[in-house]
């Protein structure tokens, strides 16, 4: 409670009252706890919700697929509808042409009436027509009956197919029925499930707030010694600043130190005098640039190295001990001196 306070204190400087103080130090308090309970419940909701929209997401997969199976069923209800249409249509067809042929009938019937009571002297080509109709007549007459045949094997065929279509309905919408009691039932456990979901919710909460409150008291704790440890950490990244630094003045002072020694030996000389040391063997660019560091600029300063002087030249430059000495950049120097001065003494003669 006193780290709370701690914390709160700098929200509520300038107020002198005590009440006026105890009482923005409350609201402070509840605010906070305010905040921090909304983002608990926040963060749980989004941990639980993925739960719930897996069964949701489960219970409209069915659905989806019950309505397929009623559009499915209700695609073939319509096709039967079309083929007892097309039945009655058919039939239709077949009563209409047997009304004509009925009808054929008794004009040929009406026709040899006629004839019959015309008189005996047309007797022969009313035979012979009578004959005809009589053949025309049993002619119709059998296709009377071959369409009435076909006409009565539509009729049933027809109330096959809607005896059929009946069946077929009646067993998809007791199909139907049976699913939408299914979905009622499923629908009331996941009802009773999130009335448990709820009621765990809320016991979370409570749980979650307590272990938030918790963790916050934890948080402050660790926060204050990493403070201190921060402290600490810049006291010692100072202190190894500070070493640091003394031992790179050390470090200069020696390396000026040594290269005085190393010029007060070999001699001091410009660095407008200087010389391709590169005649040299062992000597090459790199090299050349570091010698020039240390203040070597002439053949005649390395002619003048004495063992002290190649130890202090190596440490200084940082070559590999002993290599001057194998590569013998002493006798050389000496060497080009001498050839460099019998140069002069011949071009004296010669002038």
């Amino acid at each position: 409670m006193e780290k709370i306070f701690e914390l709160i204190a700098p929200l509520t400087q300038g107020i002198s009252d005590p009440k006026t103080l105890a009482t923005a130090q409350i609201s402070i308090m509840v605010f906070g706890g305010f905040i921090i309970g909304c983002l608990s419940v926040f963060l749980y909701y989004i941990s639980r919700g993925s739960s719930k929209r897996k069964g949701s997401r489960r219970l409209e997969l069915e659905v989806a697929r019950s309505k397929d199976d009623y559009r499915r069923l209700q695609s073939d209800k319509d096709k039967i509808l079309a083929s007892y249409t097309a039945l009655k249509d058919d039939n239709q067809k077949v009563v209409d042409e047997y009304r004509l042929l009925k009808k054929e009938n008794e004009r040929l019937r009406a026709m040899l009436e006629e004839e019959r009571k015309r008189p005996a002297s047309g007797m022969i080509f009313n035979r012979e027509e009578i004959k005809r109709l009589k053949d025309e007549n049993k002619k119709l007459g059998d296709d009377i009956n071959e369409l009435s045949k076909q006409n009565q094997k539509l009729v049933d065929q027809m109330d096959e197919l809607r005896r059929n279509a009946e069946r077929h309905i009646s067993s998809s919408n007791h199909k139907l029925g049976l699913e939408i009691d299914e979905f009622k039932n499923r629908i009331k456990i996941i009802t009773e499930q999130n009335s448990e979901l709820k009621e765990s919710i809320r016991v979370e909460r409570h749980n979650h707030i307590m272990e938030v409150k918790t963790l916050r008291d934890e948080c402050e704790r660790l926060r204050s010694e990493m403070s201190k440890i921060r402290n600490e950490e810049a006291k010692i990244v100072k202190k190894l600043n500070e070493e640091k630094k003394e031992i790179i003045d050390a470090e200069k002072e020696k390396f000026e130190r040594e290269k005085q020694l190393l010029l007060e030996s070999i001699g001091f000389v410009e660095e407008a005098q200087k010389e391709d040391l590169k005649q040299i063997r062992g000597i090459g660019p790199f090299i050349e640039k570091k010698l020039h560091t240390i203040g070597v600029y002439t053949i005649g300063q390395i002619a003048r190295f004495t063992k002290d002087d190649i130890e202090r030249a190596t440490k200084l430059i940082k070559y590999f001990p002993g290599r001057i000495e194998r590569d013998n950049w002493i006798f050389q120097a000496k060497e080009i001196i001498r050839v460099r001065e019998r140069k002069l003494e011949i071009i004296k003669k010669f002038q």
